[in-house]
């Protein structure tokens, strides 16, 4: 995978958490079942979508060094 790749993969990812983060924020008010388990879900997938970043700054420092 090229330095470019990563880049452009980490920008997507990052430009996706801005979004949900954003969506987050909307949902914090309200209280209702339905958006408590969306809240969770969108939490989850923030969880998961920041470990890929982590993953591809690893995977960039290592592409950086060879």
């Amino acid at each position: 995978m090229t330095n470019d790749t990563i880049t452009i993969l980490h920008s997507f990812v990052a430009k996706i958490i801005s979004l949900l983060e954003n969506e987050l924020d909307e949902l914090e008010s309200r209280k209702s079942k339905g958006e408590v388990i969306i809240k969770k879900n969108i939490t989850e997938t923030l969880n998961k979508l920041v470990n890929l970043i982590i993953q591809l700054n690893k995977l960039s420092r290592d592409e950086y060094l060879n």
